[in-house]
């Protein structure tokens, strides 16, 4: 027989439900009361290891040698700073994310200043009682509930879990206040705490499946030696009020090599998927098509060899490029000394070079020839050259002069305004003088 006792308290719909506990405990199955074995601890040889108080000790006993109002098996813990004990219910499958309270009965005497709910071997403080309040030597019941209530800030019923989403270790921790102790004197032998059940009441409701949502066709269709055309995917719980994972797999031979780059054949068969703590899932499937490889390079849109500009002419510009499979961009890159400090052009001869790439690797460039003077003998105006004036702009972009002159206007506007609302007035105070 274990030594911990578990009180599993779930929601009643019907009383055919009344013993009936999936494999994880989930609320899919809603029934009335039901009873585990009792005392699931870590370790019987020493309850108190991976507690927060080690060195304690604790054992159990009947309810007979227990304080009155005890029912079965009591554990008595023992320790003089503080007592602890870990419990294990990780054999029970039961989701962290479907319990609505976890509530300890425990008789605490006079010294003890608060109950610890820990994990990782006592390290990390997860839920705390104060004592304060609380009739001491007396049976009173501690209840830790979901969204954080009694829980330290930070954390929940789910910190209580392992990594499948189930109730797994915790320990249930004492602190004792220290009295002090006169130099050569032996200090009083600490009064023993019992703990009399664990209670764990299920939420209501039904842990359906999770929904998961991908933001694409179920067809991707590209060409090879280039990364997964994947849009974006995200999955949630309703029931558990949370974000899920998202695994992906194959079904059958896979469509990318060690790289994640495509590979040509197909069509290939790509499923996303998405499990909450219950053990329910989601997928999305999707075909996957691969080409053969993209040998096509860019496209930069700029037929000019050679431009003329003023000096102090910021070097921002706005060059576009397409390819006949990918969303593709142009970096600029000046030769050294073209710039200032503040990204305007210096007096001079330099060069642009206007670079492209697409996803597999084919690249495209265009260099141009930037003659920058305080007085250019060309009009920047009337360049000698064929240039596409919607592809090539230097200085401020065509959306920020169009702000400029709005506000201009704007300001325009409300001068006029100030104006006719003084001489409105000086007429007003003329006519009121002429009567």
């Amino acid at each position: 027989m274990k030594n911990a006792k578990l009180l599993l308290t779930l929601t009643a719909i019907t009383l055919s439900c009344l013993l009936v506990l999936s494999g994880v405990l989930s609320p899919n199955v809603t029934a009335a009361t039901a009873q585990l074995p009792e005392f699931n601890l870590a370790d019987s040889a020493d309850p108190a290891r991976g507690s927060a108080y080690p060195e304690s000790s604790a054992r159990v006993i009947s309810a007979a040698q227990a304080p009155a109002g005890a029912d079965g098996n009591v554990i008595e813990l023992f320790g003089t700073e503080g007592a602890g004990v870990l419990m294990d219910y990780s054999a029970y499958d039961i989701s962290c994310y479907g319990i609505r309270s976890i509530t300890v009965k425990v008789y605490i005497p006079g010294d003890v200043k608060a109950l610890n709910l820990t994990v990782d071997n006592g390290e990390t403080h997860v839920g705390r009682y104060s004592a304060a309040g609380y009739e001491k030597n007396k049976w009173s019941e501690f209840s830790f509930y979901d969204e954080g209530i009694n829980f330290v800030s930070g954390h929940d019923m789910p910190d209580l879990a392992n990594e499948k989403g189930r109730l797994a270790q915790f320990s249930l921790n004492f602190t004792r206040s220290v009295p002090a102790v006169p130099e050569g004197s032996e200090p009083p032998a600490p009064e023993p705490i019992y703990i009399d059940s664990i209670s764990i009441v299920l939420k209501e409701g039904i842990a359906g499946d999770p929904s998961l949502t991908y933001k694409g066709s179920d067809t991707i269709d590209q060409t090879a030696e280039k990364p997964l055309e994947l849009k974006e995917f995200e999955a949630y719980d309703a029931f558990e009020e949370r974000e899920l994972a998202v695994t992906q797999r194959w079904d059958g031979a896979s469509g990318i090599d060690d790289k994640g780059y495509a590979i040509e054949g197909g069509p290939y068969t790509l499923v996303l998927e998405a499990e909450n703590s219950f053990g329910n899932k989601a997928e999305k499937r999707i075909t996957v098509i691969v080409r053969p490889r993209d040998n096509e390079a860019p496209v930069i849109a700029a037929s000019t060899d050679v431009i003329y500009v003023r000096t102090g002419t910021y070097g921002s510009m706005n060059i576009s490029a397409t390819d006949n499979e990918d969303d593709v961009k142009v970096v600029n890159m000046w030769s050294k000394g073209a710039l200032d400090d503040k990204g305007r052009l210096l007096p001079g001869e330099h060069e642009l070079k206007l670079h492209s790439a697409d996803d597999t690797g084919n690249v495209a460039e265009h260099v141009i020839k930037v003659i920058v003077a305080d007085s250019p003998e060309h009009d920047p105006e009337q360049l000698p050259v064929t240039r596409d004036e919607s592809k090539i702009n230097f200085g401020l972009p065509v959306w920020a002069v169009i702000l400029i002159i709005a506000a201009a206007l704007i300001l325009c506007a409300a001068i006029f305004v100030i104006i006719v609302r003084s001489k409105k007035k000086v007429e007003t105070r003329s006519t009121s003088a002429e009567e």
